[in-house]
């Protein structure tokens, strides 16, 4: 009986939860490196943009940028949200850029969401030291009002 609950709550684990999250969780890396996170703890950026059809991809602005950190060892996991409007450097452009710019001037050159997904990788470990090992993309729904 064991045995069978034990079963049924990996198979539940998989499918109901570690399934979907795979979906959203995505390796970033483009350094020839494996991209493992068992054994140490990593950064996961969260990417996320409006929903409201103001702009088609690759016109897209990230109007959220956050940053959570999963340390298994003390078995915890903290969030910062850097602020879309701050002024920085994003690699391989001129001059200084609102954050929220770094996606889209990634993505700009080549139609490429994944270019948009480095830049913006490249410009939160630069500007702010944070490696980051994973991302999600989150789609926010602006309901009427």
């Amino acid at each position: 009986m064991l045995g069978v609950l034990g079963t049924s709550g990996w198979y539940l684990l998989e499918t109901a939860i570690l399934g979907p999250l795979a979906r959203f969780f995505h390796p970033v890396a483009w350094d020839g490196a494996s991209g493992a996170i068992d054994g140490r703890s990593w950064n996961l950026l969260l990417l996320g943009s409006d929903n409201d059809n103001k702009y088609v991809f690759p016109n897209l602005l990230t109007q959220v940028l956050m940053v959570v950190h999963v340390d298994p060892f003390n078995k915890s996991v903290s969030l910062v949200s850097i602020p879309r409007d701050s002024w920085v450097p994003v690699p391989g452009q001129v001059g200084m850029h609102k954050l929220d710019q770094a996606f889209f001037l990634g993505s700009l050159p080549h139609h490429s969401f994944d270019d948009g997904v480095r830049m913006a990788r490249a410009t939160i470990e630069q500007d702010y030291g944070i490696p980051i090992d994973r991302y999600a993309w989150v789609g926010l729904v602006v309901s009427p009002g």
